[in-house]
């Protein structure tokens, strides 16, 4: 809160007190974790006091914009953002699309619906036709045990440099929804990780990873360490911390 006494009340020759206080009282829990340590300040009505008197209603702002964040992080079920701007991660070169064409599956993860428990048996497939490329991504809603999903289009963000940076495109009725889509690496026959990462607020980004499979079971342990030795080398080498990821629901999914 913040008090000005007013200028009637001052004694001639004395400059007006100014006293700015941020509470450091957090609100509930989970809704807003950062507390914003308690400020004060007390000057005379100047240009250094006119400042500070800007600075601490930036600091309010960019504090309810911290906690409108969180909570819609935490709404949709996604990790609170790191620290920096998004990584420029190298990728796959000479990406071939018909190679990659075809279903995959999802078997584990970081920041996904499917290893967030509110989807299970993830799946993507993807075709070309009259020379575009598109996805069918699909999965079972776990609250209601029923099958849904969302069609779109992806395409090469520089097509002359044929990596793997691609731009995924989805409807929402009148609204279209972009995102890159980046396979940091694949074998096109058994594994492909992928990954995605938005900046905002000009200080943080958050990303997600998916590991995917070309079948919907991994079913002897050889497959599964030969699949995880492979993707978590792909994590280690671009310094993504392979302890964050979950292993992926694949299972009960004749529904």
């Amino acid at each position: 809160m913040w008090k000005l006494q007013r200028w009637s009340d001052l004694e001639p020759g004395r400059c007006a007190t100014v006293d700015y206080q941020i509470s450091a009282k957090s609100p509930p829990q989970p809704l807003c974790p950062i507390a914003l340590p308690q400020v004060a300040y007390s000057s005379c009505l100047s240009w250094e006091g006119g400042f500070r008197f800007y600075f601490i209603w930036a600091a309010r702002v960019f504090y309810f914009l911290l906690c409108i964040t969180t909570v819609t992080l935490q709404t949709f079920a996604i990790h609170w953002p790191h620290w920096g701007r998004c990584p420029d991660l190298s990728v796959k070169q000479d990406f071939s699309l018909i190679a990659y064409k075809g279903p995959w599956f999802e078997q584990a993860g970081y920041n996904t619906e499917s290893v967030e428990g509110d989807k299970r048996c993830v799946s993507a497939l993807y075709y070309i036709d009259d020379d575009m490329f598109y996805v069918q991504n699909r999965g079972i809603d776990n609250r209601n045990n029923k099958w849904g999903g969302v069609n779109g289009t992806a395409k090469f963000t520089n097509p002359a440099k044929k990596e793997a940076k691609l731009t995924v495109s989805f409807k929402f009725g009148w609204l279209t929804v972009n995102g890159p889509y980046w396979v940091l690496d694949t074998d096109y026959n058994t594994y492909s990780v992928v990954y995605t990462c938005e900046n905002f607020l000009f200080l943080f980004h958050h990303y997600t990873v998916w590991l995917l499979s070309r079948n919907r079971s991994l079913s002897t342990v050889t497959q599964q360490q030969l699949f995880y030795n492979a993707t978590y080398s792909v994590l280690t080498e671009r310094k993504l911390p392979s302890a964050l990821i979950q292993k992926a629901d694949q299972t009960n999914c004749n529904v």
